[in-house]
């Protein structure tokens, strides 16, 4: 496999590790037991690392590791109220030039979002795929950018957070998703972006609950 491929790979389980409860915050962990468990050599291990470093998942620990980064309450919250601005607002400028193929590629998707996920990071990869395709459609690379690394910090962050609070995964629900596909179809796009906010907030009403304290 080529070496580009094994950095994928890896990222892409030590993300899954992390969100799905695995590895914990603030556990270290170094590319020595990485490439042992991966029965490969430090390189791309170490490739891997970087990049959840640079998407602010791991954190580089001299002479000890990589740690993983803490469950923080408040950027939590930070995330959903700047993901809410940006999507929102990508939205109403692109407002009803949705073709035809651009809606039945999101219809596709969120059907698939209704299927139960056997983990965590399932039902966060389905989610993920659902924003950043709808947002890709702005032509805003730079931006796009931005918000796939926002949504892939915060899938880890919010599904620490409720193993560490409530003992399980939080589960997703792809309904509002086809909700939001239905109002683009139509050419509603106020009610879309109402439903689209509605989707990445729909988490502050748990932590609401949990904490007790009123949005």
């Amino acid at each position: 496999m080529e070496e580009k491929n094994l950095k994928d790979l890896i990222y892409k389980g030590v993300y899954q590790d992390v969100a799905n409860g695995i590895l914990k915050p603030n556990d270290i962990i170094s590319e020595s037991k990485i490439a042992e468990k991966y029965g490969v050599s430090k390189s791309p291990v170490r490739d891997a690392m970087v990049e959840l470093c640079k998407d602010e998942i791991l954190k580089s620990i001299p002479r000890m590791g990589y740690q993983v980064i803490p469950v923080t309450l408040k950027d939590i919250l930070n995330i959903i109220d700047f993901r809410v601005d940006i999507e929102t607002s990508g939205l109403r400028r692109y407002g009803t030039k949705f073709t035809e193929e651009q809606i039945y590629r999101l219809e596709k998707i969120a059907e698939r979002g209704r299927v139960n996920d056997s983990t965590a990071s399932e039902g966060w990869g389905k989610n993920y795929e659902f924003h950043t395709v709808l947002y890709s459609f702005y032509e805003n690379e730079f931006a796009l950018r931005y918000l796939a690394k926002l949504i892939r910090q915060g899938a880890t962050f919010v599904s620490q957070y409720f193993i560490a609070a409530r003992g399980r995964n939080r589960e997703l629900n792809g309904k509002l998703h086809i909700q939001i596909v239905k109002s683009i179809r139509k050419k509603d796009i106020e009610e879309a972006c109402r439903l689209l906010q509605s989707d990445i907030e729909s988490i502050k009403q748990e932590i609401a609950l949990l904490y007790g304290w009123t949005q």
